[in-house]
């Protein structure tokens, strides 16, 4: 995700990848601050960190749904 967000932000990646990162970074989007994944069935899909997944798993497992 890293690699997709710096390419898209500044252009920059290495002279061998920038084929492949042309062609990844197409199904990809900035909307403010935030980087989606655009799909052709379903929604914009939010791109998260790490910390982020680690939040939602534990919020989903012991949290606002209890334990589903």
């Amino acid at each position: 995700m890293t690699y997709i967000q710096r390419f898209l932000e500044s252009g920059e990646c290495e002279e061998k990848e920038e084929k492949m990162m042309r062609e990844k970074s197409a199904r990809f989007v900035f909307i403010g601050r935030y980087l989606y994944r655009r799909g052709y069935a379903w929604p914009l899909l939010k791109c998260i960190s790490k910390d982020e997944v680690v939040y939602i798993m534990d919020e989903i497992h012991e949290g606002v749904c209890n334990i589903h």
